[in-house]
C-alpha cells in the first residue's frame, strides 16, 4: 500500500509541476525567499522552517489532516486518523519569532475483543526561532521547542516534555529553487507521560505517540517557486540514541505538496506525507517508539498580518506606480486597472558585515516605474506595491561606492534580494597625524572615525592617516592606560586634516 501512495504522489506533484512551468515559464535571475508560513505560524517549508524572521508580522494558521495506519501486529485492520493543528506564531524582536501551536487527533480503530476503539490525543507546543542572513547566499539560524505531552488529553505533563533543539539553514542563492536543511537533538521523556502498555487495548498502543529513547534530527527540503505556487518536496528522519531501534525502523517521512499565495495576506497549502520506513514491533516487550500514519493528506489555511509601516523619507507613494493608466485613444471614462505587485526586502551592510544606516535604494520596477526608500538602523529596508516581473535595484550610502542589484518580483510574495555589500570609496582627502604622550613619546592607539566607522592603528612612530571623502567627522583616540580623546574635524575636498593629539595618562 505505501508503495503505491508514494508512486501517486510523486506522479501528481512532477506532473503538476510541468503542467505550470509549461505554461507560465520561471524567472532565473532571482534570488528570492518566499515569506511562507508553515504550519506552526512562521515562515518555513512543511516540517522544516526557514531561519529568518526579519519582517513585523503576526501570523495564525489551521491545517486539518486524514492518516491511515496499515495493519500492525497482531490486530488486522486499518486505523483512521482525524486531526488538526492551530498554530498562531509572530516575531518578536528582529530574527526572533516564537509560536503556539495546539495539536490535537482522533483515531478510530479496528475492534477488538472489547468491541469499538478509538482514541484522542492533545498537545501543546511552544517554538522559539532566530536566524539572520550570512553573507549573500544563506540564512542561518536556530529553533527550540517544546512538546507537552501527558497521559490525559488535552495534554500538559511537564516530566513527560519532549525538547529540541535544531540548527536551521537555508540556500537562496539558487533562485528559483532553494534548499533548506535541518539537523539537531531531541531530549524524549513522553515516556513519563504514558500509561502502562500492559494495560492498553492493540489499538491504543497504535495510538500511543511516545517514545524512551532520545533521538538525532535530520531533514532536507527542497522548494521551487513559479508564480504564486511555490512547489515543495521534504524529507525528514530521526536516529534513536540505542541499538534497541534499528535506523530501518526510525521513522523517516518524505512530504510533497504546494503552498499557494492567494494574496499578500492570506496562504494556502495542500500537501501529503508517507513514511517509508519499516514498522516497529508494537509488543509490550518491544521498544516504545511512536508509529506515524502510513500516508497522510493536509489542508492548511494561513493567514499574516504584516507591519503596516508608514512609507520612509523618500519613498516612492505615486498612486500611478500601482495603478498605471489604461492606454486606449479616449481614457477620459476609463478607471485605472490595478495591477499585480509584491514586495521587495534586503539588507546593507558594509565590508566587516555591519549594517548601513540611511543608505537609499531605489528599484525600478519591470513597468519603468522608481520606488525609493531608506534602511534603518538595521541596515534593513523594505519597498512595497512594486508591479511584478524582473526589476534592478541600486544603493547608494555616504562614503561608499554605489551598487546594483536583479530581484524578480513576484504578485503577492515579499522578494528578499541577497544582502548587499558595499565598498569604501576611494577619496583624494585625508585625516593623518602623530599620536603621543604628554612627554612627546609614540603611543601604539586605535583611532575610529565615524561615520563610516572607519578604525585604524598608529604605527610604531604613532603615525597615522586615512583617506576619507570631504565632510564632517568625529575623530576617538584611545590607548591602554591613556584617557581617551574625541576631536571633531571637518575635511575639506582635496585636502588634507592634519591632528596631532597628546594623550593624559589615566590617573
Amino acid at each position: 500500500m505505501q508503495h503505491g501512495f508514494s508512486r501517486i504522489t510523486i506522479a501528481l506533484f512532477i506532473l503538476l509541476m510541468l503542467v505550470v512551468c509549461t505554461d507560465n515559464g520561471i524567472a532565473s535571475d532571482q534570488v528570492q525567499t518566499s515569506q511562507n508560513i508553515a504550519s506552526d505560524a512562521m515562515p518555513g517549508f512543511f516540517n522544516i522552517g526557514v531561519p529568518y524572521g526579519a519582517a513585523p508580522r503576526l501570523s495564525i494558521a489551521g491545517t486539518a489532516r486524514y492518516g491511515l495506519i496499515e495493519s500492525i501486529g497482531p490486530q488486522s485492520g486499518i486505523h483512521h486518523e482525524l486531526g488538526g493543528t492551530i498554530a498562531i506564531g509572530g516575531t518578536l524582536w528582529p530574527w526572533i519569532s516564537a509560536a503556539l501551536i495546539l495539536d490535537g487527533e482522533y483515531q478510530k480503530h479496528p475492534a477488538d475483543d472489547e468491541g469499538s476503539d478509538y482514541s484522542i490525543v492533545g498537545v501543546p507546543e511552544l517554538k522559539f526561532r532566530g536566524g539572520s542572513p550570512v553573507g549573500k547566499h544563506l540564512l542561518l539560524g536556530g529553533e527550540i521547542d517544546a512538546r507537552f505531552t501527558g497521559e490525559e488529553a488535552p495534554s500538559l505533563q511537564l516530566n513527560a516534555t519532549v525538547l529540541s533543539g535544531k540548527l536551521l539553514a537555508t540556500i537562496i542563492s539558487l533562485a528559483p529553487f532553494q534548499i533548506g536543511l535541518m539537523t539537531g537533538f531531541c531530549l524524549d521523556y513522553s515516556e513519563n507521560g504514558a500509561p502502562a502498555r500492559d494495560s492498553l487495548r492493540p489499538g491504543d498502543r497504535i495510538a500511543l505517540d511516545a517514545s524512551n529513547y532520545h533521538a538525532v534530527l535530520f531533514g532536507l527540503a527542497l522548494a521551487w517557486q513559479v508564480k504564486q505556487i511555490r512547489f515543495i518536496l521534504e524529507a525528514d528522519s530521526r536516529k534513536y540514541i540505542t541499538s534497541e531501534v534499528p535506523f530501518s525502523t526510525s521513522p523517516t517521512r518524505i512530504t510533497l505538496g504546494a503552498q499557494y499565495s492567494i494574496t499578500k495576506a492570506l496562504q494556502l497549502d495542500l500537501s501529503t506525507e508517507t513514511i517509508v520506513s519499516k514498522r516497529p514491533g508494537v509488543e509490550t516487550d518491544d521498544p516504545l517508539v511512536p508509529i506515524l500514519p502510513r500516508f497522510t493528506a493536509l489542508l492548511g489555511i494561513r493567514y499574516t498580518w504584516h507591519s503596516a509601516e508608514s512609507p520612509k523619507s523618500g519613498e516612492n507613494t505615486n498612486i500611478d506606480a500601482v495603478v498605471p493608466p489604461i492606454d486606449s485613444g479616449d481614457n477620459s471614462n476609463q478607471v485605472k486597472k490595478p495591477v499585480a505587485t509584491g514586495t521587495v526586502q534586503g539588507q546593507i551592510l558594509d565590508e566587516e558585515s555591519l549594517p548601513i544606516t540611511d543608505a537609499t535604494v531605489t528599484v525600478v520596477a519591470a513597468d519603468g516605474s522608481n520606488h525609493t526608500t531608506v534602511t534603518d538602523k538595521n541596515g534593513n529596508y523594505a519597498l512595497r506595491s512594486i508591479p511584478v516581473g524582473p526589476a534592478e535595484g541600486t544603493v547608494e550610502a555616504e562614503y561608499f561606492e554605489p551598487t546594483t542589484f536583479k530581484v524578480d518580483v513576484a504578485e503577492n510574495i515579499t522578494s528578499i534580494a541577497a544582502p548587499e555589500t558595499l565598498v569604501q570609496s576611494k577619496v583624494g582627502s585625508q585625516i593623518r597625524g602623530l599620536i603621543r604622550d604628554v612627554s612627546g613619546a609614540p603611543l601604539n592607539a586605535t583611532i575610529l572615525i565615524l561615520p563610516g566607522r572607519i578604525k585604524t592603528q598608529t604605527d610604531s612612530e604613532g603615525f597615522f592617516e586615512v583617506d576619507v571623502n570631504p565632510g564632517q567627522y568625529t575623530v576617538e583616540i584611545f590607548a591602554r592606560g591613556f584617557v581617551r580623546q574625541k576631536q571633531q574635524v571637518n575635511v575639506g575636498e582635496n585636502s588634507v586634516v592634519v591632528l596631532n593629539v597628546d594623550l593624559r595618562a589615566k590617573n
